[in-house]
């Protein structure tokens, strides 16, 4: 009836007997279970054998090597007192969806989880990255000072005291000069030729950072670098209304060519990297190498985007993320 292959598994209880489908996916280690009468015993089972905690192989299930596995009532039954007192009963179930619904949405569910393992054992695999190389320079960038004049701080002055990551983002102002999208409309920025101005997309994710670097940097140092001249960098900020970002100008020095994040020929690029501050030591740890690497047709490198909640935000969505359409720096609607 739903188009996979099925067993229908009673359960004996004083109450209304729960029904649970188990759905056998070729070269699965457990059954992934489906409750289509929701009695809570039957939930329980139905969740448990999803997650792998209820092996029927382990319970005694019955059947063929090839066919559906099942284990009796009591096997069930004995199961639940035993393992119940582990888990909490929770019914997973929105009203109006169809029992097709459910068993897709608990397929996609498994693949959720492997992502979400899968992020975690990347994240794990960065942080057993051996040293990086050491920085060339101490170099020398130029932000706001106390009285709103450009001021000059060193690299190793951005490190604070038992902060030992520093994050950097190399905003590209100036934009891509092939970036023919709308500048600014307001503001000393707007002056600006389009090809001086801000990318929009740089800015579209640091409108996202800004939020986020008021908590992030309770746990490391962040900073945004733009080759711009600084008064042009700090003038812009304050047209954004940024308030959390350190912004900081490295017109005068050789950090984006050095960190990839500015081609020969002065294009820049947006990439983002990190540092580790180890005995006194500034090294290299991490850049998003992911923007240089070969991106599969339909996709944008994605280098930085499990940072924004704007793209995933939209892949949440049946129409998902807009194949032809970038952020912008304002919207008719604004």
């Amino acid at each position: 009836m739903l188009g996979f292959q099925t067993v229908a598994i009673e359960l004996a209880s004083s109450q209304p007997r729960g029904l649970v489908v188990i759905d056998q996916r070729e070269g699965a280690d457990h059954l992934t279970g489906v409750v289509m009468e929701r009695q809570p015993q039957a939930a329980y089972v139905a969740d448990a054998v999803h997650t792998g905690q209820l092996d029927l192989h382990r319970l005694g299930g019955r059947g063929g090597n090839d066919g559906p596995k099942y284990a009796g009532p009591m096997v069930l039954r004995q199961a639940l007192i035993r393992e119940s007192d582990e888990r909490s009963m929770m019914v997973i179930a929105f009203p109006g969806e169809s029992p097709e619904y459910r068993v897709a949405r608990d397929r996609l569910l498994q693949r959720e989880i492997e992502l979400r393992r899968a992020t975690e054992a990347v994240a794990a695999a960065r942080r057993e990255l051996p040293p990086g190389g050491p920085v060339p320079s101490d170099y020398v960038f130029h932000g706001e000072g106390p009285s709103g004049v450009p001021v000059g701080v060193r690299l190793s002055e951005l490190f604070a005291h038992g902060k030992d990551s520093l994050v950097i983002y190399s905003f590209m102002f100036p934009r891509d000069p092939s970036d023919d999208s709308p500048g600014p409309t307001s503001g000393q920025t707007a002056l600006l030729p389009l090809a001086e101005g801000p990318c929009p997309s740089c800015v579209a994710l640091l409108d996202q950072l800004d939020g986020a670097a008021r908590h992030a940097v309770e746990h490391l140092n962040l900073a945004v670098v733009a080759k711009a001249p600084p008064q042009r960098v700090i003038a812009f900020g304050r047209e954004r209304g940024w308030r959390w970002l350190r912004l900081l100008s490295s017109a005068g020095n050789m950090y984006n060519r050095d960190y990839l994040a500015e081609t020969p020929d002065g294009v820049q690029k947006p990439m983002l990297t990190v540092f580790r501050r180890d005995h006194g030591v500034i090294r290299h740890f991490w850049s998003s190498e992911l923007f240089y690497a070969p991106s599969d047709a339909g996709q944008d490198p994605r280098h930085a985007s499990t940072l924004e909640p704007l793209w995933n935000l939209l892949d949440l969505t049946p129409d998902g993320r807009p194949s032809d359409w970038y952020e912008q720096l304002s919207y008719e609607h604004e």
